[in-house]
């Protein structure tokens, strides 16, 4: 499937099946400039950026601050709603403390949002918070994207089990 080694002129030679190869979006990095390693990365399924799906998990990056990212499992995901998109004024974080948002500076530029519902811990049905409506269960705070292409994400999501809804208002 992936065959790696040094070629003739010292530098590194990746060679990739075809078939593979339309599956997988390939980044190359290179780890330290006075070696000559690279780090092949592949990945199956949505990559805008700042979005990504890969086979076990959503990752937002720039979630908490720069260069730091979320990694969400598809097993801790209860639903996600298809939102209209009423956080384009804000680039990221947190307005009110029950939604999360990663960095986006082209978030203005788009119409839609995709709002993730998690699971909550066992034991956690029975906090009360004002932050919460009654028989909500799960984390206060929601993590919400806004990728490029929501149509792929949620292709991406349906195809890993996770429920989709579309929601007019949130």
């Amino acid at each position: 499937m992936l065959a790696a080694g040094w070629g003739r002129t010292h530098c590194w030679s990746v060679s990739i099946v075809p078939a593979v190869l339309h599956e997988c979006q390939m980044v190359f990095r290179e780890c330290h400039p006075h070696r000559r390693r690279i780090m092949l990365m592949l990945m199956a399924g949505y990559d805008d950026g700042r979005v990504a799906c890969t086979d076990q998990e959503i990752i937002l990056r720039n979630y908490y601050g720069p260069f730091i990212t979320k990694r969400i499992g598809y097993q801790a995901i209860l639903e996600v709603r298809d939102v209209p998109n009423r956080w384009k004024n804000r680039t990221g974080g947190s307005g009110d403390f029950v939604y999360r948002l990663n960095w986006d500076p082209h978030r203005r530029r788009k119409d839609r949002a995709l709002v993730i519902y998690l699971r909550g811990k066992p034991g956690s049905e029975n906090k009360v918070s004002a932050l919460r409506t009654p028989g909500e269960s799960g984390p206060r705070v929601k993590p919400v994207m806004t990728p490029d292409e929501p149509d792929r994400v949620i292709a991406e999501l349906v195809a890993h089990g996770v429920s989709v809804t579309t929601d007019p208002a949130d």
